[in-house]
């Protein structure tokens, strides 16, 4: 039987180290699995959500970010517990769900493939959303909260952003035509079947610093 003297070093070497895998400890520690487990549980260890959950941490050692997410080089701890618990809790706290590419790059997880097969045993809700897979709560109450959110969020983004090619089509006009406002500039791209607003020329403009004040715009 070991001596507590032995197990108060590991522990201290362990805050040194940072991790630990569990073969390390059973052979620093020279006793059962039964006894290196208690030994884990009474230290409040945490494991790794990635790596297969081989990396131990103490949870007074990761420090946490406001998603409870800590990241010791590419090896991740989550308060939420294993990689799907994790992705289930992000989701669910998220405002208005999250893509698997949010996901990804939250846990910064590159198997797509992978991702995709944990998502499925989680309780998440997943739907088809503007060409895309989205995850939502399980909960009726938020995942109704998200899904309004998300929809909102789209419509804000469709009606007040222009795409890269329009911006482009839209600055040429404003240089060929400096002496007009921007319901002429709307209306000459508009002609040309160029879809636009007055809001979304406004936008843009004033995002790239290029509105002047020769620029008028009234918005109603």
């Amino acid at each position: 039987m070991q001596s507590e003297k032995l197990f108060e070093e590991v522990h201290k070497d362990w805050k040194k180290k940072k991790l630990f895998i569990f073969g390390e400890l059973l052979e620093k520690l020279d006793c059962s699995i039964i006894t290196v487990r208690r030994r884990l549980k009474e230290w409040n260890v945490i494991s790794s959500y990635n790596k297969n959950g081989r990396y131990y941490t103490l949870s007074d050692i990761a420090e946490f970010d406001d998603k409870g997410l800590w990241f010791y080089k590419d090896i991740g701890f989550s308060k939420s517990g294993n990689l799907t618990q994790t992705i289930t809790h992000l989701v669910s706290t998220s405002t208005a769900g999250l893509f698997g590419k949010d996901i990804s790059d939250l846990l910064h997880f590159n198997s797509y493939s992978i991702l995709a097969k944990v998502i499925r045993k989680s309780p998440l809700i997943r739907e088809k959303m503007f060409g895309r897979f989205i995850y939502f709560s399980d909960n009726k109450d938020i995942y109704s909260r998200q899904v309004h959110e998300r929809k909102k969020f789209n419509e804000h983004q469709s009606v007040n952003i222009l795409s890269d090619t329009v911006g482009i089509l839209a600055l040429v006009e404003f240089i060929l035509n400096p002496e007009s406002d921007l319901s002429e500039i709307n209306e000459s791209l508009n002609s040309r079947g160029i879809s636009t607003t007055e809001i979304q020329l406004h936008k843009f403009f004033d995002y790239h610093s290029i509105l002047k004040k020769t620029l008028t715009f009234q918005q109603s």
